[in-house]
C-alpha cells in the first residue's frame, strides 16, 4: 500500500479506506483485507469498459509490486 501511495502521489488519492485514485474515466481503490492476505480491487468508470480497463491496470500494476504474473480473481 506504502508503495501504490508513492507510485500515484500526484494523482488525485483518498486514502480513508485503502487507496482510492480517480482519474477522468471514473475511479479505483484497492483495499488490504483485513482478515486475509488479500487485496481487493474495485472500480467504477462511466462505462463497464473503462471500469475493466482502470481495474485492469491496477492489477497490473500490483502484480508487478508483488512478483507475479497473474492474480486470483474472486
Amino acid at each position: 500500500m506504502r508503495v501504490l501511495n508513492e507510485r500515484y502521489s500526484d494523482s488525485n488519492v483518498d486514502l480513508r479506506d485503502g487507496i482510492k485514485i480517480f482519474d477522468d474515466r471514473g475511479w479505483v481503490q484497492v483495499q488490504p483485507d483485513p482478515d486475509e492476505p488479500l487485496i481487493h480491487i474495485y472500480a467504477e468508470g462511466d462505462t463497464e469498459e473503462a471500469s475493466r480497463e482502470l481495474e485492469g491496470e491496477l492489477e497490473a500494476v500490483v502484480s508487478e509490486l508483488i512478483g507475479e504474473d497473474e492474480l486470483a480473481v474472486r
